[in-house]
C-alpha cells in the first residue's frame, strides 16, 4: 500500500513536471512567435512610413509610440487584411480644382441646381439619390479578411474589449476575441489563471488612442488569446491608417448663370480620442464643364437638366435649347455656326455676341432700337423769345427751340417732343433791361433804361423811369413849442413831406408843411423846452427829497470784527421849481455789528451701534465787507457697545447647541442679549461640541492616491459624510490616461520642434492635459528671404549734373517669428555726381583727338 502510494506520488510528479515543461515550451514558441512578429511588424512599418506615411517623420518616432512590451499583429498590417498602415494617403487638392467648406449644403444657391451622374443618360433633379451619406456611419465600409485568421485558443474568464465584446463587429472569432473596430474605442482586458485554483486575475489593460506624431494613425488594443489553454492572455496593439475610409462620390453637375460645372463630395478620416472619424467632409474637386460663348453650352445646359438659354445665351444648335419662345436664330445650320436664342423677328449678329433688332435709321445704333432717352432731332421747329430770368437791368434776352426723341421701338424719329434749354440771344448792359412786353416768337432786343437807382426811380422790372412830382420822396417831424415854455405848456409837431421832381431820380423836388399837433401832454412838474422838444416834455429835476437817488453805503470794509462805510443821504434844492436840484452829503461810520461766536449744549445719541454726542457750535465775524455766521455740528464717541459674536459649541443632550450675543445701542445706552440656538442632531451622540461619527471601512488609501478608470483619473479622499477614504474626484484625460496621471502631450515648445526652420513651434497648455503643438507659418528669417537689394527703373539727371535712380530695399520685419513679414521701399539716391554733364541718365566724358595736316596740329573735342 505504502508502495502504491510512492508510485501515485512519482507519477504525479512526473506528470506536473512534463506539464511544466510543456508550459515552458508553449510560452518559447509563443514567445518565438511574438518575437518574429515584432520583427514583421516593423519592417511593414518601415515600409509604409517610407511609401505611405508622410505625416511620420522616421521609424524612430513610430518606435516612440509603441511600448516596449506591446506587439503588432503581422498579418493585419499586410495588404490584405483589415489593418493600418494601408497604401492610401489624404487625398490633396488637385491643382484645378478648389477645396470648398467644412460643411457644404447639397442644395445650390443658384436660381436653377440640377445632378447629373454620368452613368445615366439624363436625371431630374429631384428624382436623384445623391448617394452622399450624413455622417461617417451611413458610409457603410467594413474591414476586409476579418474572419480568415484561425483561432489561436481560449481567452479565459474576464478577459474582454469592452465595446465591442461577445458577438461585437468585426471580430475574427466567432466569440468576442480579436476583436477589430476601428470607428469604435475600446479597452482590452487580459486576464490569466493558475493551474492550481488560485483564481484569475488581470494581467494586461489597454485603450485604443490615436498617434502622438500623426493625427491619422490609430493603436487599436485587441485580445491576443492564450496560444493554448495554459499560456496567458495579452493586449497587443493593431495599427490602422484611418485614411484608408477616405471616400470620393462621383461627379455631381450643376449650373451657375453662366456655366456649367461639376464636383465631387469627399469624407475625410482622421483619428479622433481613440477611433476613426470623419475630420473634414466637402466638395472638392470643382471644375468648369461649359460656359457661355463654348459651342455646347446650350446643349450642356440642356443635358444636365438646368435652366435652358435665355434671351442672347449662346452658342445654341436647335429651338429646342432655347427657354419659352426663343428661337435659335443666327447660320442657316446652327450647329456648324454660332447661334443665338433671340425673340422672333431678331437677327443674331455673331460679331456683337447679341441678338439684333434692326440694321440701319436714325434711331438704330446698328443692333438695337435706340431708347426713348437718345434724341434724334435736336434742332425741332423754330425759336420762341422771351425773358425766363426776370425784366430787371441786366436781365438778358433768351430764346429756344425743341428737341425729338427716338420712341425705342423704331428706327425712324417719331419719339416725343421736349423744349430745349433758353439760350442767350442778346446780352443786355448795365442801363437795358429784357422787356417782357416784346414776348413771342417775332425777333426783340434789350430796351434801355431812363434810370436804374434812386430814391425817384421806378425800378420796377419792366419800367425803369423817372417818377413824377405827385410822388412823396421824404418826409420826417419838426418839433418846438407854439404854446409856450411854463411849466404845464406841452410840447408840439407837425409833418414835413420832401416830393420827386419827375426830372431826377434823385430826392430834389418841393417841401410840404402839415398842422401842429401834441407830440407829448405836459404836467404841472413839466414843460416844454425849444432846445429838448425833440425828446418830448422836460421834467424839472425834483419836488422833494422822495424823487432824489436813494440813500447808499459805499467803501464797505471789515474794521473790529463789524462793517464799516461811507454812507451818502440825498435832498431836492429849490423842490417844485425850474432850478430845482438833486444834492448828496457823504458821512463814515458802522453799518452793521457782526456779533461773536458760541455753542449749544451737548445731546447724546446712537451711531453706528455706538453712543455718540453731538452740539451746534456758531462762527461769526466780518468777511469781504460782508457779515457771516458758519453753522457747524460737533460729534464725539462716548461709549463703544462692541460687536455681535457666536459662541463655541457645546452639547446639550444629543445634540450641538451654541449661543448668540447680539450688542448695540437704543435709547442712547448700550444693550446686550444672549439667545441659545441649535446647530444639529446627532444620531450617534455628542461629545465636545461635535457629534460622535459613524463606524466605516476606507474603499482605498492612502489619502491622494490616483488610479485610471477608462479615460478618467479617480483620487483617494473624502466624497461623503463619512471620515473613511474612497475613490472619486473624475478628471477626463483627453490624451488618455496611464498609471493613475493623464498623458501630456508637450511640456515645452522644444518638444513640439518639427525640424523645420520657417515654422515658430508653440506648446499651448504646456505641461496639462490640455497640451497640444501648433506650428506657425514664418515667412521670412532674414531680409534676403524677401528679395534682394538693387537699382529698380530707369536713372536720370537732375539740374545740378546728379544722376539718380530708384533703389528697391527689402526688409525682413520681425523675424524668425509667425507674424513675420516682407516689406520693401523704393527711394530714389544718387547713383552718381557727374563731373562734367548729365544727360539722358548717363554721365558724359569729354573725349579729344588731335589732328594734324600740313605740319599743324589741332585739338578737337567732343561730349560722350
Amino acid at each position: 500500500m505504502e508502495k502504491k502510494s510512492v508510485l501515485i506520488s512519482v507519477l504525479i510528479v512526473s506528470i506536473l513536471v512534463v506539464s511544466m515543461g510543456l508550459i515552458i515550451l508553449v510560452q518559447e514558441v509563443a514567445k518565438s512567435y511574438n518575437e518574429k512578429n515584432v520583427a514583421e511588424t516593423e519592417q511593414v512599418l518601415l515600409n509604409v512610413q517610407q511609401s505611405n506615411l508622410g505625416g511620420l517623420s522616421g521609424l524612430s518616432s513610430l518606435d516612440n509610440e509603441i511600448e516596449d512590451d506591446d506587439v503588432f499583429e503581422s498579418l493585419s498590417l499586410s495588404s490584405s487584411g483589415g489593418g493600418g498602415g494601408g497604401s492610401k494617403k489624404k487625398p490633396k487638392k488637385d491643382d484645378n480644382s478648389d477645396v470648398v467648406g467644412e460643411e457644404v449644403d447639397l442644395v445650390d444657391t443658384e436660381n436653377e441646381i440640377n445632378f447629373y451622374n454620368e452613368s445615366e443618360n439624363e436625371t431630374n433633379l429631384s428624382d436623384v439619390d445623391f448617394g452622399i451619406p450624413n455622417n461617417e456611419t451611413d458610409l457603410n465600409l467594413t474591414e476586409s479578411n476579418q474572419t480568415e485568421i484561425l483561432v489561436r485558443g481560449n481567452c479565459k474568464a474576464g478577459s474582454e474589449e469592452t465595446a465591442e465584446g461577445p458577438g461585437g463587429t468585426y471580430c475574427r472569432y466567432n466569440d468576442y476575441e480579436e476583436c477589430f473596430d476601428y470607428k469604435t474605442k475600446s479597452t482590452a482586458i487580459a486576464y490569466d489563471c493558475w493551474l492550481i485554483p488560485l483564481g484569475c486575475g488581470e494581467v494586461d489593460r489597454k485603450t485604443d488612442r490615436c498617434s502622438y506624431s500623426n493625427s491619422y494613425i490609430l493603436y487599436e488594443a485587441w485580445l491576443d488569446c492564450g496560444f493554448t489553454s495554459l499560456t496567458a492572455d495579452g493586449v497587443n496593439w493593431q495599427t490602422k491608417n484611418c485614411n484608408d475610409y477616405d471616400k470620393k462620390y462621383d461627379w455631381y453637375y450643376y449650373c451657375t448663370s453662366t456655366e456649367v460645372r461639376k464636383k465631387k463630395y469627399f469624407y475625410n478620416y482622421g483619428c479622433s480620442n481613440g477611433a476613426c472619424k470623419v475630420v473634414w467632409s466637402g466638395w472638392v474637386d470643382d471644375t468648369l464643364v461649359s460656359r457661355k460663348g463654348y459651342s455646347d453650352y446650350c446643349p450642356k445646359r440642356k443635358q444636365y437638366g438646368c435652366s435652358l438659354c435665355g434671351h442672347g445665351d449662346y452658342d445654341c444648335d436647335w429651338d429646342s435649347e432655347c427657354y419659352g419662345s426663343l428661337y435659335c436664330t443666327g447660320s442657316a445650320w446652327c450647329y456648324l455656326g454660332d447661334c443665338g436664342c433671340c425673340w422672333s423677328g431678331e437677327t443674331w449678329d455673331k460679331t456683337r455676341d447679341e441678338c439684333c433688332e434692326c440694321s440701319s435709321g436714325v434711331c438704330c445704333d446698328g443692333c438695337h432700337y435706340k431708347s426713348s432717352s437718345s434724341v434724334c432731332d435736336y434742332h425741332y421747329g423754330s425759336y420762341y423769345y422771351s425773358c425766363p430770368s426776370g425784366e430787371c437791368v441786366g436781365d438778358d434776352v433768351y430764346r429756344r427751340d425743341k428737341r425729338r426723341y427716338c420712341s425705342g421701338s423704331s428706327s425712324s424719329c417719331s419719339g416725343s417732343i421736349v423744349s430745349n434749354s433758353w439760350q442767350t440771344y442778346d446780352y443786355c448792359g448795365s442801363t437795358e433791361f429784357c422787356n417782357g412786353d416784346n414776348t413771342g416768337w417775332s425777333y426783340f432786343y434789350c430796351s434801355n433804361a431812363q434810370c436804374t437807382s434812386g430814391v425817384c426811380c421806378d425800378t420796377d422790372c419792366g419800367d425803369y423811369v423817372f417818377k413824377p412830382s405827385s410822388v412823396v420822396c421824404g418826409n420826417w417831424y419838426n418839433s418846438g413849442c407854439p404854446w409856450g415854455t411854463d411849466l404845464g405848456d406841452d410840447v408840439g409837431r407837425r409833418l414835413v413831406n420832401k416830393h420827386c421832381s419827375s426830372s431826377s431820380s434823385d430826392c430834389s423836388g418841393s417841401l410840404t408843411y402839415g398842422s401842429w399837433g401834441v407830440s407829448d401832454y405836459c404836467n404841472q412838474n413839466e414843460y416844454c423846452d425849444p432846445d429838448y422838444s425833440i425828446y418830448g416834455c422836460r421834467s424839472i429835476d425834483c419836488s422833494s427829497d422822495v424823487d432824489c437817488s436813494k440813500d447808499y453805503w459805499s467803501g464797505l470794509v471789515c474794521s473790529s470784527n463789524d462793517v464799516y462805510g461811507t454812507f451818502v443821504d440825498y435832498s431836492c434844492k429849490y423842490p417844485g421849481t425850474k432850478q430845482s436840484e438833486c444834492i448828496s452829503q457823504s458821512t463814515y461810520g458802522k453799518k452793521e455789528e457782526c456779533g461773536s461766536d458760541s455753542c449749544g449744549s451737548w445731546l447724546n445719541f446712537c451711531k453706528n451701534n455706538d453712543v455718540w454726542k453731538k452740539r451746534t457750535c456758531y462762527d461769526k465775524g466780518c468777511s469781504n465787507a460782508v457779515c457771516f455766521n458758519n453753522v457747524n455740528v460737533e460729534e464725539e464717541k462716548v461709549q463703544e457697545c462692541g460687536v455681535d459674536e457666536y459662541s463655541d459649541n457645546y452639547c446639550d443632550g444629543d445634540s450641538v447647541y451654541r449661543d448668540f450675543i447680539d450688542r448695540g445701542c437704543s435709547s442712547e445706552v448700550c444693550f446686550e442679549t444672549t439667545t441659545k440656538q441649535k446647530v444639529e442632531d446627532c444620531d450617534h451622540g455628542c461629545s465636545y461640541g461635535e457629534c460622535n461619527p459613524e463606524d466605516c471601512e476606507n474603499e482605498c488609501g492612502p489619502l491622494g492616491q490616483t488610479r485610471c478608470d477608462g479615460d478618467y483619473v479617480q483620487t483617494c479622499g473624502y466624497y461623503d459624510t463619512d471620515l473613511c477614504f474612497e475613490w472619486g474626484g473624475e478628471e477626463y484625460c483627453q490624451s488618455g490616461c496611464e498609471d493613475g496621471e493623464c498623458i501630456i502631450e508637450c511640456s515645452s515648445d522644444e518638444e513640439c520642434d518639427d525640424s523645420n526652420p520657417y515654422t515658430e513651434d508653440i506648446c499651448n497648455n504646456d505641461g496639462t492635459i490640455d497640451s497640444y503643438c501648433t506650428h506657425l507659418t514664418i515667412a521670412c528669417l532674414k531680409d534676403a528671404d524677401c528679395g534682394t537689394d538693387g537699382w529698380v527703373e530707369e536713372p536720370y539727371c537732375l539740374s545740378n549734373n546728379d544722376l539718380k535712380q530708384k533703389f528697391r530695399t527689402y526688409e525682413c520685419n520681425y523675424p524668425g517669428k509667425s507674424y513675420s513679414y516682407c516689406d520693401s521701399w523704393t527711394p530714389h539716391k544718387l547713383k552718381e555726381s557727374c563731373p562734367n554733364k548729365c544727360v539722358n541718365g548717363r554721365c558724359l566724358v569729354e573725349v579729344c583727338t588731335e589732328l594734324c595736316w600740313w605740319g599743324r596740329c589741332e585739338t578737337y573735342c567732343i561730349w560722350e
